[in-house]
């Protein structure tokens, strides 16, 4: 059954509830949560040495 069919048996169903709340509820219930990385997660540091010769300033 589809998330619309499901929604819409919730809200034939539902006597005191607004269809209001219930598109609340649906969202809710499908949105998981997810924790943003860090960004020391994502990247890495590293230190070069370059010869000055080589490097234009």
């Amino acid at each position: 059954m589809s998330k619309m069919e499901e929604l819409k048996n919730k809200i034939r169903t539902s006597a005191g509830r607004s269809v209001h709340q219930e598109l609340i509820d649906i969202f809710h219930e499908s949105k998981p949560k997810t924790k943003r990385k860090k960004f020391e997660e994502l990247h890495t540091r590293d230190t070069v040495w370059i010869e000055k010769d080589l490097k234009k300033n």
